[in-house]
């Protein structure tokens, strides 16, 4: 997550200075604002603003959107790694599912008997909430499929980062919701726990699992 937060930072560093020197180049005309010529001139400079933004664009969209594609291929490792239960694990959960009704004390000390595969704890939370026994969950390890959820965000939100054009948009009032989230996404970042939450929604109490998942083992 820290590689990709520090790309995040290094795009919005660049769209700075391209918006300064944008800036800075029209208030040198400052001085020729009643000037016949000073519209056409500010049209040249914001003319060549946006091709320089547009490449800017073009050569940071790779770089943002590769740490994403290897985070994906990462969780779809690990989902062909996953521990099944062997058969001893297997019968105690067969019959757990063949019982009319379960008991805390079962599923506890069943738990007890699947450490080490996150796949049959999976299936005693199933069974803790098809019997309405609450406040157990046996299962802490992160939910790939959430986890995919969460980079297919982080990457709509890259793009909705991509399209703002400036790095200091501010919130205003009458703005639509995409123009919130695009000056959301755009604003200095200080962790990349905040990257992520903003990215990705992800929370902070969810970001250590979501990390154990996507990054890449040497």
């Amino acid at each position: 997550m820290n590689d990709f937060a520090g790309r995040v930072a290094r795009y919005r560093q660049e769209l700075a200075a391209l918006a300064d020197a944008r800036d800075a180049a029209v208030a040198d005309l400052e001085q020729f604002r009643d000037s016949a010529a000073y519209t056409s001139k500010v049209a040249e400079i914001d003319a060549a603003h946006k091709v320089a933004l547009d490449a800017l664009r073009a050569e940071h969209r790779p770089l943002l959107t590769k740490p994403l594609a290897d985070m994906r291929a990462e969780v779809a490792k690990k989902q062909g790694d996953l521990v099944v239960p062997d058969q001893r694990q297997l019968v105690l959960l067969q019959v757990l599912g063949m019982k009319s009704t379960v008991s805390r004390s079962e599923l506890d000390r069943a738990a007890a008997a699947l450490q080490g595969c996150p796949m049959g704890l999976s299936v005693l939370d199933d069974l803790a909430e098809k019997h309405e026994i609450h406040g157990c969950h046996y299962n802490d390890g992160p939910d790939p499929d959430r986890v995919l959820q969460q980079i297919d965000q982080m990457e709509t939100a890259v793009g909705w980062m991509l399209s703002a054009e400036r790095h200091d948009l501010k919130h205003l009032p009458g703005q639509t919701p995409e123009d919130i989230r695009r000056t959301t996404l755009i604003q200095e970042h200080a962790t990349a726990a905040d990257v992520a939450r903003r990215f990705g929604s992800i929370p902070t109490d969810e970001l250590e699992g979501f990390e154990s998942l996507v990054e890449i083992q040497a």
